[in-house]
Order: structure tokens, then sequence, then C-alpha cells
């Protein structure tokens, strides 16, 4: 049986991907969490990119059933492995990954631990994924970007706004 994300329209434009409620497992992907996407006039921002490169192809696949425009940004919203181990994955098809300085901070330091729990629950579902972090972290704790002519707003919690 295979697994797939379910697409809920939150807002116009706005999607939510609902993953596994329970425990990051083969089956699921390691896709245990909420994730999102933004449809902009320049192309998509997708909010955390999923636990490997096997689970962000699945997001992938997930967000063209709704738009085919590319994935031009992916926000982290957090260090968790599932909000940002297929970085790799859309960095490799161009488009730019953006988290917190103090969020990029606790990634590297959790980076092997995370990808060694994940590489022996997942397997093949792992596959060849290797940790990337946002080059240029969002240095402070509030600030707003502008993706795809719309404005995104940093959280004290450290969350976004959309």
């Amino acid at each position: 049986m295979a697994f797939d994300l379910a697409i809920q329209q939150v807002a116009k434009n706005a999607y939510a991907l609902i993953g596994s409620t329970g425990g990051r497992t083969y089956e699921n992907f390691g896709l245990n969490a909420n994730l999102g996407f933004i449809i902009t006039s320049e192309g998509v921002v997708l909010i955390d990119s999923g636990s490997g490169s096997p689970a962000a192809h699945l997001v992938e696949k997930t967000v063209r059933k709704i738009t085919d425009k590319p994935i031009r940004w992916v926000i982290n919203t957090g260090s968790q492995d599932h909000r940002w181990l297929g970085n790799s994955y859309f960095s490799s098809q161009g488009a730019q990954i953006i988290a917190l300085a103090r969020t990029v901070k606790t990634q590297q330091a959790h980076a092997t631990e995370e990808t060694s729990y994940l590489a022996d629950r997942l397997k093949d579902h792992f596959g060849d994924t290797q940790p990337l972090t946002a080059p240029n972290p969002v240095p402070d704790d509030q600030g707003t970007l502008v993706l795809g002519n719309r404005p995104f707003q940093t959280a004290i919690a450290p969350t976004w706004i959309i």
C-alpha cells in the first residue's frame, strides 16, 4: 500500500499537507508531520521539506496535484528531521532553502543523529539523503521576507506567519 499525504486547502492558494499521526515509520516515509505550501505569482513556497529525499519526492508529487509551478523556496519551520532533511532534494532542483539562524544551528548540531536514526528506520525510504541547511540563514527572530510578491513574517516562536 502506498502512502499519500492528504491535501487540505486552508486559504486561497494555501494548502496543508497532512501527514501521519503516528510515529516515523517505513510505511509513512517518516512523514508524521503536517507540511504546507503557498502558490505565489512566481512559484511555490514549501513549508518544510520532509524527512529525506524519498519523502521530499513524495511531497513534490503531492504539490503537483494542485500546481505545476516550480517549488522556488523551502521554509524550514524547525529543526525536527521531518522539517528539513528533504532540503537537499529541493535544493538540487533550484529551490532556495530558508531558515532562522538558530534553527540552522540546531539542525547542524543534530544532523548526524537524526540522519542515523532515520536511515536505520526508513531504509530505502531514506535513500541517499544528505543533510543540507539554509546557506544564508535569517539572522533575527523577527523579520519579513517577500517571496513571489507575498510577505512572510518570522515570529518569536520561531514560526512563520503567512
